[in-house]
């Protein structure tokens, strides 16, 4: 039971229509992409990152397809400033 618990605490997963639902644990938060103003690639430790910021509010995500993740954010809302993107270069090296 408590391994269960645990692995329900740790995960996240992400729902893409034209909200950005990301689900940690037992939380749920609900990002309108078309609100997004930033998307910030950068290594959190050993861990890849998206920092999304927009309407005063910032989240960071941790994908596992992080390519993927901010090419399907793009196409919904190509207005959407991403920096560090030489950051995505270095991840598909180290994967």
């Amino acid at each position: 039971m408590t391994v269960l618990l645990i692995i329900m605490l740790l995960r996240e997963y992400y729902r893409i229509n034209t909200y950005l639902e990301v689900y940690r644990g037992f939380t749920r938060i609900k990002v309108d992409i078309m609100q997004i103003e930033m998307m910030n690639i950068a290594m959190y430790g050993s861990r890849p990152g998206v920092e999304i910021s927009g309407n005063e509010r910032q989240i960071i995500v941790f994908p596992v397809e992080t390519e993927l993740f901010v090419k399907t954010l793009l196409t919904i809302n190509p207005d959407i400033y991403l920096q560090n993107q030489q950051n995505m270069d270095v991840l598909r090296c180290n994967f």
